[in-house]
């Protein structure tokens, strides 16, 4: 993911998000998550006019692929995102997102 964001997320202004997807390991919990991923993207000028922010987002996906649960994980500049994804605390902090979002499904009637 730091790859891509060093090739294709600009420092200003818009750009397309960028995505990564990988299926969940976890024999336990496949039931409720089929897949995870993480996205890089910009929010809207209206609801963030900063153009050099940008965030990572969580998901978690159902088997079916068609429900997901998300969860803002970072936020800052392209280079504060790239140091983020880093450091070694942040897998950590991913971690627990992905269960929490994970509980969202399992919980789920």
């Amino acid at each position: 993911m730091v790859q891509q964001i060093k090739d294709h997320v600009p420092d200003y202004g818009d750009f397309t998000p960028i995505m990564e997807f990988f299926p969940n390991p976890d024999k336990l919990t496949k039931e409720f998550v089929g897949t995870y991923g993480l996205k890089v993207y910009k929010m809207p000028k209206d609801v963030v006019p900063d153009p050099k922010m940008r965030y990572i987002q969580a998901a978690a996906y159902i088997p079916s692929g068609i429900y997901k649960s998300t969860y803002n994980v970072a936020s800052g500049t392209k280079e504060e995102l790239i140091s983020i994804l880093q450091d070694s605390k942040f897998a950590e902090k991913l971690k627990a997102a992905f269960q929490e979002l994970e509980e969202t499904f399992e919980h789920y009637d």
